[in-house]
């Protein structure tokens, strides 16, 4: 099956990878999958991330509560949304059996340049790190860095999202310091690592650096670097 993806984010967490995701799906040139996060390579239950993944047969999973409750929601807005493209997506990504061609098939009618975004992927063992080169040798990736204090802080905002009421004023003190000391959060934010681990086996040519402060200070210049990284040139469609 032909590679199909020109590009991975690989992190970190709250440093901007969304609105990286959401600024090149507005573009013609690309075509993204209507799932940010695929999480294929760090499926495995070792790692502290979404493992919707790690029940690599269908049979297996068929009557998992939280499996059935994530295809339920993606598949009835697509129908919802009578998006034929996003259900025929979701169908494949729910209703298979999780192999290498079955996660390059996710991208194979995808005619313009594509990829994903997991920021989970910082976190990959040098093992995982070297299974996805041998899928995908090819691939540009792309990292953005944040400080580390505000990342974490970020990420634990993020979890209480769901709270009532939760402001500054009542945090839980020694639950915020739990959160922010956790193994977890110190591997998210363990940059050096990452970058050693992903230099250690793909070409450094392949690997770009961006960082979340550009996002507010120079947001066309970052977007303009992370494409020119990818294929090579400026898309002359990006907007001040």
């Amino acid at each position: 099956m032909e590679n199909k993806i020109d590009f991975l984010g690989i992190g970190a967490q709250k440093a901007g990878t969304s609105w990286l995701f959401n600024q090149l799906n507005q573009l013609p040139e690309f075509s993204l999958p209507p799932k940010k996060e695929i999480h294929y390579f760090d499926r495995s239950p070792i790692y502290p991330t979404p493992n919707d993944l790690a029940k690599r047969l269908l049979i297996t999973r068929i009557f998992d509560k939280v499996w059935f409750q994530s295809a339920f929601k993606d598949i009835y807005t697509s129908l919802l949304d009578k998006n034929r493209s996003s259900l025929k997506f979701y169908l494949k990504y729910y209703f298979s059996n999780y192999t290498d061609q079955w996660y390059l098939s996710l991208f194979e009618n995808l005619e313009r340049y594509s990829g994903e975004i997991t920021p989970s992927y910082a976190i990959l063992s040098k093992g995982d790190i070297q299974k996805m080169y041998n899928l995908l040798p090819e691939a540009k990736l792309i990292l953005m860095l944040r400080n580390p204090i505000e990342r974490a802080w970020s990420a634990y905002r993020y979890s209480k999202r769901k709270k009532q009421n939760f402001q500054f004023e009542n945090i839980d003190i020694d639950d915020a310091i739990k959160f922010l000391k956790s193994e977890r959060q110190r591997r998210r934010s363990d940059y050096l690592s990452t970058i050693n681990n992903y230099a250690s086996i793909y070409p450094k040519e392949q690997i770009l650096i961006g960082f979340y402060d550009a996002i507010i200070d120079q947001p066309k210049e970052l977007l303009s670097a992370i494409i020119e990284h990818i294929y090579g040139k400026e898309i002359p469609s990006i907007e001040s």
